[in-house]
């Protein structure tokens, strides 16, 4: 299943930045728009199975889910 593209990943962020967690960990197909700079904080993508190459993300490391 492939996502639409219009996730916005800013406000997820710009929320965490009020009271910064030891790290974040976003499930996503990764296709959408990030914000402008990494947060203080460590960040894992873990991306769904035909999501964003790993190239695309502009900060923290990914995990790529195995498909059936």
């Amino acid at each position: 299943m492939l996502g639409g593209g219009g996730t916005a990943f800013e406000p997820f962020f710009e929320a965490l930045e009020k009271s910064p967690p030891d790290m974040a960990v976003y499930l996503t197909d990764g296709f959408g728009s990030f914000p402008p700079k990494a947060p203080h904080f460590p960040t894992l993508w873990v991306v769904t199975p035909g999501g964003l190459s790993s190239d695309k993300f502009p900060f923290g490391d990914m995990a790529r889910m195995l498909g059936e």
